[in-house]
């Protein structure tokens, strides 16, 4: 079987929310055609990066993300760090080909949005933006109703 090596990059809370995910697809998807593996956490909080490291059984765990980037065996590089982040993790991981999926919101300007979905389309990885809420209910009723 496949395996798809995740490279998480924050370990706060919505970081945990997306360990938890992987963790447990298989609850909710029957006969996965891959398997995850939470291959490297990377945090700059040494206390709740080994924390989440043990609760998620992660392969390894470092403090840089620019180190493990280039020596891990990742897929996808999973950004769960403060907005002001996303730019430089998205532009490094997009020159080495890595599927991108980072949490929202992408950028803190519509013109670093723009730089980022320049440097995703010129390198053509995929990419991901996790707006979760989009399918939820009350959220497509608001959107109706605006």
């Amino acid at each position: 079987m496949k395996k798809i090596n995740i490279l998480l990059i924050g370990a706060g809370r919505i970081a945990e929310q997306h360990a938890y995910a992987y963790k447990n697809q298989n609850i909710f998807y029957d006969k996965m055609p891959f398997e995850i593996n939470l291959q490297c956490l990377v945090d700059k909080n040494y206390q709740v990066l080994n924390k989440v490291k043990k609760k998620y059984n992660f392969k390894s765990a470092s403090r840089s993300w620019k180190e493990v980037i280039n020596k891990e065996p990742i897929d996808i590089v999973d950004i769960c760090t403060p907005n002001n982040s996303h730019y430089e993790i998205i532009k490094i991981a997009s020159k080495k080909k890595k599927f991108i999926y980072c949490e929202k919101p992408l950028s803190n300007s519509l013109e670093e949005s723009k730089k980022i979905k320049k440097i995703i389309n010129q390198s053509k990885i995929g990419s991901y933006v996790g707006y979760n809420y989009l399918h939820v209910p009350l959220v497509k009723r608001a959107k109706k109703i605006i």
